[in-house]
């Protein structure tokens, strides 16, 4: 793995962290979750579903 796709995964890394922090003040939290059930659907793509 190199510098730049090691740096790329900490970005993004870092804007889940983010994202599940934002998760804790929000009303459409426990939808996301329900999402989250389904195969294949993580918490980048349940939270664009619920945006």
């Amino acid at each position: 793995m190199n510098i730049a796709e090691t740096q790329c995964r900490q970005r993004a890394a870092r804007l889940e962290r983010a994202i599940e922090d934002a998760l804790l003040d929000w009303s459409l939290a426990p939808a996301v979750e329900r999402f989250q059930a389904l195969r294949g659907v993580r918490l980048i793509a349940a939270v664009t579903f619920m945006v």
